[in-house]
């Protein structure tokens, strides 16, 4: 699941609004050096260094927020999902930027009090990061910086005919269908299973679930969407695992009646 997870962060990574914020962070690092005199750095070494450290801390942000509301379940209180997210993040994170730090600096100081300064340093910018964003989303700013419209999660269905289909121990609802040659590939919270039959039928066996055809290889769940966003002047639908699947011309007129798009 972990893989999958990280497959998928590093899939949304390369999408251009969060490499935009990346470029725009690194820069801001460079410039600003925000460790100061702690971690003695030349100007050469702090681009590949905050280039690195922000990937990965973007990817690895997002696989612990996904396992977090995994393991914690969909009715978890908000507060304990952030605690949760946040204390992870800081213990996992914080030894890879010493180890890089200690590598790229030019003579930074070692041992546990350097080590306690930068995770202090990784939990005020975790905190900073998904305060900001909590924010921005619940005040409704993020639709007009990201275009991206927050949607309520409506109630999980009941299992399909096409659930039969799958293995012994899929878990989740089925959130996304997506054809390619010859094989469907279905998509739950928990995993990916290819099935060797038509997308066309693979909906048919969706019976008793709401969801909608949003390209010629993309079927989804309307459970599964959280958000619409658009991406290079295109419409695309984020689902609840964190994959994003576009919005063809063709299909949109029925997601635009549905009142999604």
């Amino acid at each position: 699941m972990v893989a999958i997870l990280l497959k998928r962060a590093v899939r949304n990574f390369f999408s251009s609004y969060v490499f935009a914020i990346w470029m725009l962070a690194v820069l801001a690092a460079v410039v600003t050096a925000p460790f100061g005199a702690h971690v003695p750095m030349g100007a050469v070494a702090r681009l590949p260094f905050w280039a690195v450290t922000g990937a990965v801390g973007i990817v690895l942000g997002q696989v612990i927020h996904a396992l977090c509301q995994r393991r914690m379940g969909r009715g978890h209180r908000p507060l304990a999902g952030w605690v949760c997210e946040l204390g992870i993040f800081t213990v996992v994170f914080s030894p890879l930027v010493y180890v890089l730090a200690r590598w790229m600096s030019d003579g930074m100081a070692a041992g546990p009090a350097m080590m306690a300064r930068i995770a202090g340093f990784v939990l005020m910018a975790a905190f900073v990061i998904t305060a900001l964003r909590r924010i921005l989303l619940n005040g409704g700013l993020m639709q007009e910086t990201s275009g991206a419209r927050e949607l309520a999660a409506p109630p999980l269905p009941k299992p399909p005919r096409l659930s039969r289909r799958l293995p012994d121990g899929a878990a989740g609802p089925v959130l996304h269908l997506s054809a390619m040659d010859h094989f469907v590939t279905v998509e739950t919270p928990d995993g990916e299973y290819r099935l060797r039959m038509r997308l066309r039928d693979a909906i048919d066996e969706m019976d008793g679930v709401e969801g909608f055809r949003t390209h010629r290889s993309h079927w989804v769940a309307r459970a599964a969407i959280r958000a619409v966003t658009r991406e290079e002047g295109r419409v695309v639908l984020v689902l609840a695992n964190g994959v994003r699947v576009p919005v063809s011309r063709k299909h949109r007129s029925e997601l635009e009646a549905a009142g999604i798009v």
